[in-house]
């Protein structure tokens, strides 16, 4: 039910098979208040939300869900994140550790490398203090191979934004 999904909270529909998320994507991005003006058609908006079906993915980031901290999710990743390119999802995210377990250093390592290699990187978890994800806490060791990830990912970021900008203006993404 649109309940047990979180979707009431943003307007979802009472009515079975309905789910307002394509809609709400689309207006969010092209109508942030709620009015088309020539101001707000000069601006870059950017919104992160959930799977709207196919053919949404031109309005927000998408990302492959709530995962968790596991070997088995990460191994997932990259076959998922390949499933949403092949969908024209170029604007995808993962919850970078994983979003509700604590995530031993090597495993953040592994994906702190996936997601620099990934268009949208967030390091990202559930508010609390056992789930740490600020690289400059975890072991000498660790923070070195992130650092490295993340330079690599500065790097490539003019190529990043070029093939972002590319597909927003209507090329494949």
């Amino acid at each position: 039910t649109p309940h047990t999904k979180g979707e009431h909270f943003f307007g979802g529909s009472e009515t079975p098979e309905v789910n307002p998320t394509f809609w709400l994507n689309y207006v969010y991005s092209t109508q942030p208040d709620g009015r088309a003006t020539p101001a707000s058609a000069q601006r870059r908006r950017l919104i992160m939300h959930r799977w709207g079906g196919l053919g949404n993915q031109r309005y927000p980031i998408g990302f492959s869900g709530d995962t968790k901290s596991t070997w088995q999710s990460l191994a997932f990743q990259p076959g998922f994140t390949a499933s949403a390119a092949n969908v024209a999802f170029g604007y995808w995210s993962h919850d970078i550790g994983g979003f509700f377990d604590r995530v031993e250093p090597e495993l953040y390592v592994r994906w702190v490398q996936l997601g620099s290699l990934s268009p949208v990187f967030r390091a990202h978890g559930f508010r609390d203090p056992l789930h740490e994800r600020r690289f400059w806490l975890f072991d000498e060791a660790a923070f070195v191979a992130m650092r490295s990830a993340l330079r690599l990912r500065a790097e490539l970021v003019p190529h990043l934004y070029t093939a972002a900008r590319a597909a927003y203006d209507g090329g494949p993404s």
